[in-house]
């Protein structure tokens, strides 16, 4: 008769047991599923968040009168919506220069560089979300000859 209540004392803690791993594996289940939750939204608002940034981006293509494109010329644009006073890139070995994260406005853009007379261009739109191409063709400086 012992030995039978030793036998029902332990399958009772034993169902114990089972319950206590399926209730700790429900917790466990039910965090994993709230971390992941918790993630997702995470995501989708940071998602949201960087499209709602307020910038564009500035791009364009410097060449000279024959069409050749135009490395090293410094594009400097000014704004009063930019942080800092102005911001500078220098185009590369294709004449190619790009500016992100230009606050939504109107800018001032400068292209220069030795033996090219400079560029200035007023009140070039840069728009939420979008690239404003801005190419330009630069004019060599004239010579002068001291005799």
């Amino acid at each position: 008769m012992k030995f039978k209540i030793d036998r029902i004392l332990k399958l009772h803690h034993f169902q114990d047991l089972l319950k206590t791993i399926k209730e700790d594996i429900m917790k466990r289940r039910s965090y994993q599923i709230i971390f992941f939750i918790l993630l997702f939204v995470f995501h989708c608002s940071f998602g949201a968040a960087q499209r709602t940034t307020e910038t564009g981006i500035l791009d364009g293509i410097v060449t000279y009168e024959q069409g050749e494109r135009l490395p090293g010329v410094t594009v400097t644009v000014f704004s009063p919506a930019l942080m800092l006073p102005q911001v500078s890139v220098v185009t590369k070995t294709d004449g190619f220069y790009r500016i992100t994260q230009l606050p939504v406005g109107s800018y001032k853009v400068i292209f220069e560089i030795d033996g090219f007379k400079k560029v200035i261009i007023e009140k070039v739109k840069v728009n939420l979300g979008r690239t404003t191409r801005l190419d330009i063709t630069m004019q060599p400086t004239e010579i002068q000859e001291t005799v």
